[in-house]
């Protein structure tokens, strides 16, 4: 069997990928607000990814995202030292808070959280990413060259980042939900700043969405991710094992892409 029939292979008779590194670059655990989920145990987290063949998942809390920093991002360090080799942590902070931002970071870091979501309305309301209380977040990514998944919806919070983007060069984004809308803004972002990378995760499944990323954007530039435990990974993962694309753009947007943003050494 070819490399190229291996990813629809495995997507027509439901085999986990097992020959190519598959990386989910974002997924969350926890309790969600407003939205029930019916299982959020880590162990069926760990089952859904040997089923599907990821080998690890880069997850924030959902009680984090919403504001309750301290809480979530315990679930998240207790889940990455449950799971070392499976789940690796996105810290999430309440900007809300300027005096307890950094300290909360350098927590967070102290016990080996690499990375960092943001989310600019989870609080609701929020603060745009262009509030200076953004800038002590953005500041230690920078210092400490941590990449940023930035929660984005129809490019709308792209001007409220473009500042950050220059200022802060050590920061590798990840700009996530691209194709949401107005995916010249997110193509055009990605084609200027070079440590500016595109997650196109969505809930909907648009007709030739991903071949059309892939043939304007630089290939390098995307990141595959989930939404899992919001969305059903199955379903994301398909996007990807059926597009028309080669073997290796396959296998760079599912893994080898997200190993570069989320493990590169500082």
């Amino acid at each position: 069997m070819t490399t190229a029939d291996y990813f629809v292979h495995c997507g027509l008779t439901g085999q986990p990928l097992r020959r190519v590194l598959v990386i989910d670059a974002h997924a969350h655990i926890g309790h969600c607000v407003g939205i029930p989920i019916l299982d959020t145990r880590l162990k069926t987290l760990i089952s859904v990814m040997d089923r599907l063949g990821i080998d690890r998942v880069y997850a924030s809390a959902f009680e984090a995202v919403f504001g309750l920093d301290r809480m979530g991002n315990d679930r998240v360090i207790a889940a990455v030292r449950q799971y070392p080799d499976r789940i690796r942590g996105y810290m999430a902070l309440n900007p809300a808070y300027r005096t307890t931002v950094l300290p909360e970071m350098k927590r967070c870091f102290k016990a080996g959280l690499r990375a960092i979501k943001i989310w600019s309305y989870g609080m609701r309301p929020g603060l745009r990413y262009d509030h200076p209380n953004y800038d002590l977040i953005f500041r230690f990514a920078h210092d400490h060259r941590l990449p940023i998944l930035a929660h984005t919806w129809a490019g709308q919070e792209i001007e409220q980042l473009r500042d950050a983007f220059e200022r802060y060069n050590g920061i590798r984004w990840i700009l996530a939900h691209a194709g949401s809308g107005d995916i010249e803004k997110y193509l055009r972002t990605v084609t200027v700043y070079p440590h500016v990378h595109l997650d196109p995760v969505l809930s909907s499944c648009p007709r030739g969405f991903l071949e059309r990323l892939v043939a304007r954007a630089p290939l390098h530039k995307i990141v595959w991710g989930t939404d899992q435990l919001l969305l059903n990974p199955a379903h994301q993962l398909g996007r990807v094992l059926f597009a028309r694309l080669t073997p290796e753009q396959k296998r760079a947007i599912l893994g080898t892409n997200a190993a570069g943003v989320l493990e590169a050494q500082p």
